[in-house]
């Protein structure tokens, strides 16, 4: 969708018609100069990907493929994974019924927990894995 400067400054209209579009999923060009701060924070608070048109006449098209692939990709990791070191340590505290001191457990989660490491199989999948001494 390409919204037209005059457009751009009727930022409500432009939100109603995104808005009554929920299935829709849009990917937004807009003029640089032409569109302000009302509009581009209204498309970034429904998610939608907006890019400046300005960048395809300069044939800067490289940038737009990258930040769509970009933010697709953060959304599926906020979508898929939600993992919490310290819940994930309590939990590990409450199951073992190991019992450590205030000190104890800020001295395992910043020796073993925070230097946690991501390792990406061959198929694709992602290994989190804690550094042992």
């Amino acid at each position: 969708m390409w919204i037209p400067s005059s457009l751009c400054q009727a930022t409500r209209t432009t939100g109603g018609l995104i808005s009554s579009l929920q299935d829709a999923r849009f990917l937004v060009m807009i003029e640089r100069e032409s569109c302000g701060p009302d509009l581009k924070n209204a498309l970034s608070d429904a998610g939608i990907f907006y890019c400046y048109i300005d960048d395809f006449y300069s044939g800067n098209t490289e940038y737009v493929k990258q930040g769509a692939l970009f933010k697709e990709m953060y959304r599926y990791i906020d979508n898929a994974v939600r993992l919490n070191i310290f819940e994930m340590f309590d939990e590990a505290i409450r199951t073992t019924r190991i019992e450590m001191s205030s000190a104890e457990k800020q001295q395992f989660i910043s020796q073993y927990v925070k230097t946690m490491q991501m390792r990406i199989t061959d198929s694709g999948d992602v290994v989190l894995e804690f550094k042992r001494k």
